[in-house]
């Protein structure tokens, strides 16, 4: 009879057990990291170049972004990349042995590059100190260039007529580059605010400064089919910085990161679709691909930059009021 207790008690909270045993892994986080890494990489891959190489490669944010991220082992996160970028590359029409080979490359990069910026940044790891802003970036170029370099190789093996292995190395660098900067800065601030969530008004106004930066943008890209103040079509990049700027001085790292992302994201499809509203056809397409990742790199430096100097300013007057505040309680106790 206390068999049949025991085991009846065991099978009523068996499914909140295995849950909370499944949060514990981390393989909630996994499964989703790797679910919104194959959807970005199956996307990009519809853009690729005739090299085989997407111009612009988001997944590998998704995924830096959800190791760092990660409240559990990194091995799940990790793992669950490696199979979302071989499905992608599947799908896409590789052969198996390409995609795994890919799928290695891919999750090695985003283990290094999560390894490097784990060690440098400090605790918790939160966008809200230029050490930590600089920090990132050196770690992603020391992981981009080191394992890119595989993947070049294996391209260039796979399909030697395509280009040389300097070009497709370079290619890939930029586009994993870009992709990081951009996209693991929000997941990095989405998983801050759900540690602790900014101040409802913060919140409001962040979001409501940055649709009209996602419709600026759009529209000063050639985006969007309005007539209205085609100044902006002149100069896209000059009249979108004032509310990026907004963005950062008054709405910190996340809202500084996402709107980087939404510039991005309107440079490289404008670049894609041909509007030539930044790159212009005059020029080599070499050159037009260097000037589309310089300016989405510059963007997210400037704008990165800027809001942790400020987040940082901000946590140093709220350290030194809270040290004023139990100086004087200190005094006042002293003074019975």
């Amino acid at each position: 009879m206390l068999f049949q207790l025991t085991g009846r008690a065991g099978l009523r909270r068996g499914p909140r057990h295995l849950l909370r045993r499944f949060d514990s892994l981390g393989l909630g986080w996994a499964a989703g990291t790797g679910l919104i890494y194959f959807a970005a990489a199956w996307l990009s891959l519809q853009f690729a170049a005739p090299q085989g190489v997407s111009p612009f490669w988001p997944a590998a944010g998704v995924a830096v972004g959800g190791l760092l991220s990660s409240s559990g082992p990194r091995l799940p996160v990790a793992a669950a990349v490696a199979a979302a970028s071989f499905l992608a590359n599947w799908f896409d029409g590789r052969a198996a042995p390409v995609s795994i080979a890919f799928a290695l490359g891919n999750m090695g990069e985003a283990l290094t590059v999560a390894a490097f910026a784990g060690r440098w940044i400090n605790q918790p790891l939160e966008l809200d100190r230029l050490k930590s802003v600089l920090a990132l970036f050196a770690a992603v170029a020391l992981g981009t260039v080191t394992w890119e370099a595989a993947n070049a190789a294996v391209l260039s093996l796979t399909s030697p007529g395509i280009a040389e292995f300097s070009r497709v190395w370079g290619l890939l660098v930029w586009a994993n580059l870009t992709g990081i900067i951009t996209v693991a800065p929000v997941v990095m601030g989405l998983a801050a605010a759900a540690r602790k969530p900014p101040p409802s008004r913060l919140i409001v106004e962040g979001s409501a400064v940055l649709i009209i930066h996602a419709l600026a943008s759009a529209y000063a890209f050639g985006l969007l089919p309005f007539e209205f103040a085609r100044w902006m079509q002149i100069a896209p990049l000059a009249s979108q910085l004032p509310i990026l700027l907004w963005l950062a001085v008054r709405c910190g790292p996340l809202f500084a990161a996402a709107g980087s992302l939404v510039l991005g994201i309107a440079i490289f499809r404008s670049f894609s679709v041909h509007n030539y509203y930044f790159a212009k056809p005059g020029f080599p397409e070499s050159d037009q691909l260097f000037s589309m990742h310089f300016a989405m790199l510059a963007v997210s430096f400037a704008a990165l930059t800027i809001a942790a100097l400020i987040a940082e300013r901000r946590n140093a007057e709220i350290m030194a009021r809270r040290s004023e505040a139990r100086l004087k309680l200190s005094r006042d106790a002293g003074n019975f």
